[in-house]
């Protein structure tokens, strides 16, 4: 919430949390700030491809970048994500607060 459109690595995350598992933090972070429209994203599909579509920095391993979302038509012009069958562009002033969608990953197949 504070820095929206920003990429935070681990090491700020691990500085800021003051825990043993700060990136732990990150990921609750997502919980906490749905309801006021925001996603964290993180590395893992998903994610890259959102915050692409979005035209925000693409976090890889160790690094999320958070941004508020609002539902959008099909005739907005900015950059948009389809999350859920639903398309959403980064919240501009006038847009309505609305929770944001839960974004579940896919983690990579071992092999």
């Amino acid at each position: 919430e504070s820095v929206p459109g920003e990429l935070v690595d681990r090491t700020t995350v691990v500085t800021v949390a003051r825990q043993d598992d700060g990136p732990k933090r990150a990921r609750d972070a997502r919980k906490h700030l749905r309801s006021k429209g925001f996603v964290v994203l993180g590395h893992l599909q998903p994610h890259p491809r959102i915050a692409a579509d979005l035209g925000l920095p693409v976090p890889d391993k160790g690094s999320w970048v958070s941004a508020r979302l609002a539902p959008i038509d099909d005739a907005d012009v900015r950059a948009a994500a389809v999350i859920g069958g639903h398309r959403y562009g980064l919240w501009r002033e006038g847009d309505v607060c609305v929770q944001a969608p839960d974004i579940p990953t896919k983690r990579a197949e071992s092999s």
